[in-house]
């Protein structure tokens, strides 16, 4: 499986799976399996089903949500990619980004400025899954649009 490109994708997954997961308990719930705690506060089975079942439906609304979010995103890089104006860049700064990790590495994000119709920009790439063969002050060539939407391709 390819590591996430965008906070998105990796939400995406989380939620997909948690939403599963309480699908399942909800289903469980339903036909009888699952059943409350003696000290918990609804004896009742359906309902504890009805409830892990919505929680589940909720997460999976948001799991395709996020989907749309990050395809809008491929789509925009792709879209930069062919059409948008080259500029030349510069690399403000290479961060890891301790938040996050996926398969136990950690992401790198460049952030990087531009200039584009008379216009300093910013702007910040996707996840990089490998350290970056760039550093602070290097130049890069940044791909942008008339709206100041940019990304770059290493």
């Amino acid at each position: 499986m390819k590591p996430p490109r965008y906070r998105e994708d990796l939400f995406k997954t989380i939620f997909r799976w948690i939403g599963i997961g309480f699908l399942a308990f909800g289903l469980l719930g339903l036909i009888g399996i699952l059943k409350p705690a003696g000290y918990a506060g609804t004896q009742d089975a359906n309902g504890m089903g009805i409830g892990f079942f919505a929680f589940g439906a909720v997460f999976l609304i948001w799991q395709s949500a996020l989907a749309a979010i990050a395809a809008r995103k491929k789509k925009l890089h792709n879209e930069l990619l062919a059409n948008g104006t080259k500029v030349n860049g510069t690399v403000e700064k290479v961060c890891v980004e301790m938040g996050v990790r996926y398969a136990g590495k950690t992401p790198y994000i460049i952030l990087y400025t531009y200039t584009h119709q008379g216009k300093d920009c910013h702007g910040e790439s996707y996840f990089l899954w490998e350290r970056p063969d760039v550093a602070e002050h290097d130049s890069i060539v940044v791909y942008a649009n008339d709206s100041g939407k940019s990304t770059i391709q290493l």
